[in-house]
C-alpha cells in the first residue's frame, strides 16, 4: 500500500469513528489530485489553520466539481464558514451541496446544518417553520433501506421532537422522539430522545410512564459499552427522576416532599443581600444581589460566571443561557450582549425603563415585565415591539416545561397562564395572599406563590386548587424573615432568596 493510500485508509477509519458521513474519504482515491487537496485541507484544519483549509477545500470544489471529493469539500466549507460565524455563507454552501448532490449522505448533513443555522440566536417564526420542514425532510429523503445508519437522520428526528416540544405540539413531539428511539440504531441521540419523551410525558401528566423512559436513559450510561450512552442525558434524567420522587412519589405515600433546609454557600462569590434567583434543568442557578452583582452557580455549587449590574430585575433562563434586565437593558450572563428595547407611545418610541422579570418564548420572542408601565410586553426576536400580553399589576413571570408563561398579578391576586404563542390559557392559581411577590412552576406543572408578608409559599395543583403551604418555619429549623423570590429546579428543590436573612435558602 502506498503512503497516500495508507493515509487515506487511516483517515477513513477516523471519519467512521467520528461519525462523519460514511465512505467519503475512502472514495477519494478515485481522484488522486482531489484526494491530495482534501488531505492538505484536513491537515491545515487539524493544525488550526481554518482559513488555509477552506482555501484548499474551495479549490477542490472549483477544480473538480463532479468528483466524489467535491461533496465532502463543500460540506467542510459549510462547516468551516459556520465555525467562522459566516452564517449566510454556510447556509448558501449547504444549499448548494444539497442541490448538487441530493442523494449523497452529505446532503442530509447539509439540510441539518441549514436547520441549525436557522434556529441560532433569535429565530423568526418563518425561520422556525423552515427549520421544522428541513428536520422532517431528512427521514423522508434518506430512509433506512438506503442508509441503514445515518447520524444526521437520527439527530434530525430528535431535534424535530425538541422543537415541537418547545412549540407545544405534544403529539408530533412524542412521535418524533419515539421514531428516534425505535427506528434508529442505538446512539447517543437515543438517550437524548428518551429524555425528550420523558419531558413530554411529564407535561401530559403521565409521570409513571415518564419514570420508566427516564430510567432507561440512566441505565444506558451505567452499563459498560452501551452505544446509546449519553452522560449529559443521563444526568438530566436523574434530576428529573429525583424531582418525580420528591414531588409525586413521596406525597403519594404520605411523606413530605422536603425534609431539610440550608443556607446556600457560594465559593468564589460574596453575596451580601440576595434579592432574586432562577434555576434551570441543568442545575445551574443565577442569583441577583442588591449590591450590584449577578452570579451564576454551576452544579458543583461554585460560581462559574458573574456580571456587574446597576439595577437588575429578576433573572430567567432561555434555552441554555440566563438573562436579566439591568436598568432597562436586556443582558445575557454568558457575554456582553445587551439590547435596549422600546414601546410605541403616542406616535413615539419610549424605552423600557426597568425590566423587572422575563421569559423567552418558543419562537424566540421576549415576554418582559415593564415595571414602570406595569405591563408584560412582547417583543419579536429582533427586538421589535409586538404587543402587550397583559396589564394590571404584574410582579413576576415563570415558565413551565411546555413553554407556557405564568404571570403573577399582585392586585388581582391571581396567576394568569398563557400558551407559548401568547394566547390566554386561563387562571392557574388565585388566593387571598397579603403580598404575592414571586411565582415559580415545577416539572409537574404545579404553581408556587411566594407571599412575602406572610413569609409562606403556597403550592397549587394542575386544577388550580391549593395543595400545600410551607413556611415561615422551614424543615430543619430555618425561619423565613423577608422572602423576596423563589425558584424550583429539576430535582424539586426550592431556592428562596431572603433579603433579611441575607442568604438564599435551599429546601430539599
Amino acid at each position: 500500500m502506498t503512503g497516500l493510500r495508507k493515509t487515506i485508509a487511516i483517515l477513513s477509519v477516523l471519519a467512521w469513528a467520528l461519525g462523519l458521513p460514511g465512505g467519503a474519504i475512502a472514495q477519494s482515491s478515485n481522484n488522486p489530485a482531489a484526494g491530495r487537496l482534501l488531505l492538505e485541507g484536513r491537515r491545515l484544519q487539524s493544525e488550526g489553520d481554518l482559513a488555509g483549509a477552506l482555501r484548499e477545500f474551495q479549490l477542490l470544489a472549483e477544480r473538480f466539481p463532479e468528483s466524489l471529493q467535491a461533496r465532502e469539500a463543500l460540506w467542510l466549507i459549510a462547516q468551516g464558514k459556520a465555525q467562522e460565524g459566516d452564517r449566510n455563507g454556510a447556509r448558501q454552501t449547504a444549499v448548494d451541496l444539497a442541490s448538487r448532490f441530493p442523494s449523497s449522505p452529505y446532503a442530509a448533513d447539509a439540510y441539518l446544518l441549514q436547520a441549525r443555522l436557522l434556529l441560532q440566536g433569535f429565530p423568526t417564526p418563518a425561520e422556525v417553520e423552515e427549520a421544522s420542514t428541513l428536520f422532517k425532510r431528512i427521514p423522508l429523503l434518506f430512509g433506512r433501506d438506503d442508509f441503514p445508519k445515518l447520524p444526521a437522520r437520527h439527530e434530525a428526528r430528535f431535534l424535530r421532537g425538541d422543537l415541537d416540544l418547545d412549540l407545544g405540539e405534544m403529539g408530533t413531539a412524542a412521535a418524533a422522539f419515539v421514531g428516534a428511539i425505535e427506528d434508529e440504531p442505538a446512539a447517543s441521540w437515543t438517550s437524548r430522545a428518551r429524555v425528550g419523551l420523558g419531558k413530554t410525558l411529564l407535561i401530559e401528566g403521565d409521570w409513571v410512564s415518564a419514570t420508566d423512559i427516564l430510567q432507561r436513559a440512566v441505565a444506558a450510561s451505567e452499563e459498560s459499552g452501551r452505544a446509546d450512552a449519553d452522560p449529559a442525558s443521563a444526568g438530566l434524567a436523574r434530576r428529573l427522576l429525583t424531582g418525580i420522587h420528591r414531588l409525586a412519589l413521596l406525597p403519594a405515600s404520605g411523606q413530605p416532599s422536603w425534609n431539610s433546609a440550608r443556607i446556600l454557600s457560594v465559593p468564589g462569590a460574596t453575596l451580601k443581600r440576595p434579592i432574586a434567583v432562577a434555576a434551570n434543568l441543568a442545575d445551574h442557578v443565577v442569583i441577583v444581589d442588591r449590591a450590584g452583582l449577578v452570579v451564576e452557580i454551576g452544579p458543583g455549587g461554585a460560581a462559574v460566571a458573574s456580571r456587574a449590574a446597576k439595577d437588575s430585575g429578576k433573572p430567567w433562563w432561555g434555552k441554555d443561557r440566563a438573562y436579566f434586565g439591568d436598568d432597562g437593558t436586556l443582558r445575557r450572563m454568558t457575554d456582553t450582549w445587551g439590547a435596549n428595547l422600546s414601546v410605541p407611545k403616542k406616535g413615539k418610541k419610549e424605552p423600557l425603563k426597568s425590566v423587572g422579570a422575563g421569559a423567552s418564548g418558543a419562537l424566540g420572542q421576549w415576554y418582559l415585565l415593564d415595571s414602570g408601565a406595569k405591563r408584560v410586553q412582547v417583543f419579536v426576536p429582533r427586538g421589535k415591539f409586538l404587543s402587550t400580553l397583559m396589564e394590571g399589576d404584574p410582579v413576576d413571570l415563570a415558565q413551565d416545561l411546555q413553554g407556557k408563561i405564568y404571570v403573577l398579578d399582585r392586585k388581582a391576586r391571581k396567576v394568569n397562564r398563557y400558551l407559548s404563542n401568547g394566547r390566554s390559557d386561563g387562571v392557574a392559581a388565585s388566593g387571598n395572599w397579603r403580598k404575592p411577590e414571586a411565582v415559580a412552576v415545577d416539572i409537574l406543572g404545579r404553581v408556587y406563590i411566594l407571599d412575602r408578608d406572610n413569609a409562606t409559599i403556597n403550592i397549587f395543583g394542575l386544577q388550580g386548587g391549593k395543595v400545600q403551604t410551607i413556611g415561615p418555619q422551614l424543615p430543619g429549623g430555618i425561619e423565613l424573615r423577608n422572602p423576596v423570590d423563589l425558584t424550583v429546579d429539576a430535582s424539586g428543590r426550592l431556592y428562596i432568596a431572603d433579603s433579611r436573612l441575607q442568604a438564599v435558602v435551599i429546601v430539599e
